[in-house]
């Protein structure tokens, strides 16, 4: 073995622009596959992760059906058969097949305000809040490193949940425009702020209720929370509102002041989402499957990258194929030489298989290093441009250690089959038959 790879180092100072030329071809193939595999993870990363991490349950969203025009959409319940959420529309979506429960997704219809944020922003912020009202059971499910439910004082307090989005939107969009820190999930929650329901600066006062004051605190994030507004806990609210008149002293009605804008469905398996999809349909409802859909656009996009990469890669093994059949024509009396010496094919083939090995080895940690410093300093330039957007998907790029165990195979098996296959076929002829041309 050891004179083999003595004779193979040898002969590659003799081939070295040769030997060059095919470890220029493997880095690209191996520096484009890991790139490319970096992309797909940091997109997937992006779009996925925090749902992923949160979700302990299967949720579809269910809508009325709507007509559109353009920019303009109209509800269509009891239109073209369409069906309003109201509760017998829950009762019929509850008793179907594979559907575990159903959660009620309520904006509320008056004006709210808030106020506070001092002793953590160095100024007190005033603002119109839109407020969505969820199930208790829907945001303790959802909730991270949140303080449950059950331990506020809810009659005094009105826990509030947040969305990771509405967040992100302050740190990279408003905290900037008005010079205030930044924040995050630890500082916001357990803070405290002062919240008016029933008026607002822009749409001024409710006609139903005198204005609602009350102390709100910031119990956790939940993924189920509005994306650019705060989300109630539907027993706070109803227990906040029942202490509450209308102005005309009757007891406040809460069809009066929520609005059900969806319904979020829990199924017992993803499997029957296509059977469940089609009876909501029947019961004139839509749903949303845009996640969905979203899921399967960037699962196609990511077999994409990974089937041109894996192409590129053959395309480079035929290259070196190509190469070392040339290789032979060139070489074919001085392997004969060798052969009429008392070398075996199988020695020349070993020797010629140690510099694909030495090849592979090298290609693979010149590009696996390549692509690394590539992915570090690719996230950096994003980070560093991408201040000013709203969403940033950071980091752009993440290495993993599964596409380079794939790519150690498969840039092995092509070094040896576009090795073994010439060689062994070119090394056929006789020596005798070899100079008998000469």
């Amino acid at each position: 073995m050891w004179p083999l790879l003595l004779w193979a180092c040898v002969d590659l100072k003799r081939q070295w622009t040769r030997f060059l030329s095919a470890l220029v071809l493997l880095v690209c193939a191996v520096f484009f596959f890991l790139i490319l595999h970096a992309l797909s993870a940091g997109i997937r990363h992006a779009l996925f992760k925090p749902e992923e991490h949160a979700k302990q349950k299967f949720l579809i969203e269910i809508t009325q059906q709507s007509m559109s025009f353009g920019f303009l959409e109209f509800k269509t319940p009891g239109l073209l058969g369409g069906r309003s959420l109201d509760e017998s529309t829950i009762a019929r979506v509850q008793a179907l097949e594979h559907v575990k429960h159903v959660y009620v997704k309520n904006t509320l219809r008056l004006p709210v305000s808030a106020q506070g944020g001092a002793h953590l922003l160095g100024q007190s912020l005033t603002t119109d809040v839109v407020v969505e009202i969820l199930d208790d059971e829907l945001l303790a499910e959802d909730q991270k490193n949140s303080e449950p439910i059950d331990r506020i004082d809810t009659q005094s307090v009105l826990p509030v949940y947040l969305n990771e989005y509405m967040m992100d939107v302050f740190n990279q969009s408003i905290a900037p425009a008005l010079h205030v820190p930044s924040v995050s999930r630890d500082l916001l929650i357990g803070m405290n702020f002062k919240i008016t329901i029933g008026q607002s600066f822009l749409l001024g006062k409710s006609s139903l209720l005198a204005p609602i004051n009350t102390r709100a605190q910031i119990a956790g994030f939940s993924p189920q929370a509005m994306h650019v507004g705060i989300s109630l806990p539907r027993s706070a609210f109803v227990n906040l509102i029942r202490q509450q008149k209308s102005l005309d002293g009757k007891a406040i009605d809460l069809k009066d002041i929520m609005t059900p804008v969806s319904l979020l469905v829990w199924i017992d398996s993803i499997k029957h989402l296509a059977s469940l999809t089609q009876s909501l349909e029947q019961l004139g409802l839509h749903v949303n499957q845009g996640q969905t859909q979203l899921k399967k656009l960037v699962v196609a996009l990511e077999w994409l990258v990974r089937s041109s990469a894996v192409l590129f890669l053959i395309f480079v093994g035929l290259l070196l194929s190509h190469m070392m059949a040339n290789q032979m024509l060139e070489r074919n009396k001085e392997f004969a030489i060798h052969r009429a010496v008392g070398a075996s094919r199988l020695q020349i083939l070993g020797w010629l298989l140690w510099q694909a090995v030495l090849l592979a080895i090298l290609s693979l940690l010149i590009g696996a290093f390549l692509s690394y410093g590539f992915i570090l300093l690719g996230n950096h330039v994003f980070e560093y441009y991408a201040q000013s957007l709203i969403f940033r998907p950071i980091p752009l790029m993440i290495f993993e250690w599964w596409p380079l165990v794939v790519i150690d195979v498969l840039v092995f098996l092509c070094v040896v089959i576009s090795t073994v296959w010439p060689v062994w076929f070119g090394t056929k002829q006789s020596p005798a038959a070899c100079f008998s041309t000469i």
